[in-house]
């Protein structure tokens, strides 16, 4: 009886994934769209500080694709790297404040 019981517990574990799958990524929406509205917010920022990185804004167009055809996971990921993207912009704005051009520029 015991080894029945395995047999029928590893025969059924493929569904149980998928379910523990499908129940993640219905609670991703409410996350991606907070994480798209913060890389948003930052994005803006950068561009008002003329530090804005040359792919955040495809990242964010591409995240709001996904998130139209319904596929959250590939959105929160995108969602996710022009977040970083931006506040990694803003970082180095501020860091690099006031440095200049290099002498061999004048």
């Amino acid at each position: 009886m015991n080894i029945r019981f395995f047999l029928i517990l590893i025969a059924s574990l493929p569904s149980l994934l998928w379910a523990v799958e499908l129940e993640q990524s219905v609670a991703a929406p409410a996350e991606y769209i907070q994480t798209l509205q913060t890389a948003k917010t930052a994005y803006q920022q950068a561009l008002v500080n003329k530090s804005a990185w040359r792919d955040t804004h495809k990242l964010i167009k591409g995240a709001e694709q996904a998130s139209q055809q319904g596929n959250y996971r590939k959105a929160q990921q995108l969602a996710s790297q022009a977040k970083q993207q931006a506040l990694n912009a803003i970082a180095q704005s501020q860091e690099q404040a006031g440095t200049g051009n290099p002498d061999y520029l004048y």
